[in-house]
């Protein structure tokens, strides 16, 4: 089965991740998958809009256990988190506006994928969140930060808390959070509204925005990026990933 559905049409790229039975939780084949077609889309002239969906009843919930599996050492757990930044970055520098339609659930590198995005219109039962520390993995602050007061950021990614659309909403985390049955139509809304802009100035404004944004996240990121690389590498990540496949609570080692 392919774990990437792709149909063009009208100049809009819709991007399904189709891993339903994993709640579309992204392997490691399919995470590299979607990093080199983000990649190609910036020279389709097929594409002008990119929309980024899961397949079923969830949008994405993460990254796949089965690669945590995968990291014994310190040069796997660098090239993971390389990984994990290349796909933001894939999409965040990807100079057509991207559309995250939140079906579902978007956790942990779900969320990453609705943070990368330029706009995100999430269904009213979806939930959203960071809880990777529930598994004793550190980080994940940096692109939060300007958008979040020091509370409230601290409550999402230190208690690993998850939240609904509506709540997302408010927060600035979604821009828009619409009852299940309007999804679509509050979609084809924004491509409408896109569509009668100069597709040149929107490629250019989305550049400048980035830049603003960027430039004062480049900090957080470098030191996000060096903790999470750490936080791989311990015994408790090991415990956390265990005790998540056995459906029980994790016993900490602290070390």
């Amino acid at each position: 089965m392919e774990t990437l559905l792709v149909e063009k049409k009208d100049k809009v790229a819709k991007v399904t991740i189709n891993r339903p039975e994993q709640r579309n939780a992204l392997d490691y084949e399919t995470h590299l998958k979607l990093i080199s077609l983000f990649r190609g889309f910036e020279d389709d002239e097929e594409v002008d809009l990119v929309i980024l969906t899961g397949a079923g009843r969830a949008f994405c919930a993460g990254a796949d256990v089965s690669i945590f599996k995968m990291i014994t050492d310190a040069r796997r757990a660098m090239r993971r988190i390389d990984h994990v930044e290349e796909l933001a970055r894939a999409i965040e520098e990807l100079s057509k506006p991207v559309i995250a339609r939140v079906n579902g659930p978007a956790l942990g590198l779900g969320f990453l994928l609705v943070m990368a995005s330029d706009f995100a219109i999430a269904s009213e039962d979806s939930i959203l969140g960071w809880p990777v520390i529930s598994v004793g993995i550190a980080g994940g602050a940096a692109r939060l930060a300007h958008i979040l007061g020091e509370k409230k950021l601290k409550e999402l990614i230190l208690l690993g808390k998850v939240i609904g659309a509506k709540e997302a909403e408010a927060l600035g985390l979604v821009t828009r959070a619409v009852p299940p049955e309007e999804l679509d139509a509050e979609v084809e809304k924004v491509i409408s509204e896109l569509r009668k802009k100069s597709p040149i100035a929107l490629r250019l404004t989305k550049r400048a925005i980035n830049a603003a944004y960027r430039e004062r996240e480049s900090g957080g990121l470098l030191f996000d990026t060096a903790i999470q690389t750490i936080s791989l590498l311990t015994e408790d990540v090991r415990e956390g990933v265990e005790a998540f496949l056995e459906k029980r609570e994790p016993r900490w080692k602290g070390r």
